[in-house]
Formats: C-alpha cells, structure tokens, sequence
C-alpha cells in the first residue's frame, strides 16, 4: 500500500522559515522518507509558501527550494468545490487543503494529514482524516 502525507502549509512554513520546531519537523520528514512515504500536497500549498516567502523579504527567491520536497497536485474544480462542503470549522484555505486531501485518498493508499496547526488537526480528525503525529498538531 502507497504511503502519501499531505503536508499542510504550517509544516512547509515551519521548515522555509525555521520556526520554533523545525528541526524536529525535519526529523519526522526522514523518518517518513525512510518508511517510504510521499510527500504531497496541492499547488495552493506553494502559492502560500511564495506570498510569505514576499511578505517577509519582497521577493520569491527561495520560496520554490523550499518546498522542493513536496509532490504537487493541482487543485480541479471538484476540489474546489468540494471545499464548500467540508461539513467542519475550518478556514476557507484550510477547507481547500482538507478538500485536497480527501481527494487524494483512495484504497491503494494509506493518507495522512500533517499539520501543525491545531485547528486544522481538530477539522481533518472530524473529517475522519488519518494525522502525522497528532500529538504534536497542538502546538499551535
């Protein structure tokens, strides 16, 4: 069974920009890697990452390095509007990712959620969605 994490935008934010707890999230991503899991998440996951990479210096450089371990897929109309429906509180960019990763769930893999947000933990935990170290979702 195919092993996919889909990486929230708190986990790549927290890494680009070496947060309280980026080297421990690093070490939980070689850890994932070495158990062969993928590391994904949607195209809005790399626009977040570029407008703060803008916001805190006025410019893009960097800003695609450091998301260059993640795998991106794009977000489709259905996703979008699935979004819409996401039955939890949850930010509109939050529903988008939640959406996204719903969408990516199928039964020849084994998906899970890494957040460190803990709201964005509660929703995808009612939306029955598997989480990276759930323990440590509540940092925030």
């Amino acid at each position: 069974m195919r092993s996919l994490v889909y990486v929230d935008s708190s986990v790549a934010v927290a890494v680009a920009f070496r947060e309280t707890g980026w080297r421990r999230v690093l070490a939980r991503y070689r850890t994932l890697r070495a158990d062969g899991a993928e590391t994904v998440s949607s195209t809005l996951l790399r626009t977040e990452v570029r407008r703060v990479f803008f916001r805190n210096s006025g410019s893009f450089d960097g800003a695609d390095q450091a998301v260059a371990w993640i795998n991106f897929v794009d977000l489709d109309n259905e996703t979008v509007t699935g979004a819409a429906e996401i039955p939890v509180q949850a930010k509109t960019l939050d529903a988008l990712h939640l959406s996204a990763a719903q969408a990516l769930a199928d039964e020849q893999s084994h998906l899970r959620l890494w957040t460190l947000d803990g709201q964005m933990s509660r929703a995808a935990s009612a939306l029955g969605l598997d989480l990276v170290d759930a323990a440590e979702s509540e940092m925030t």
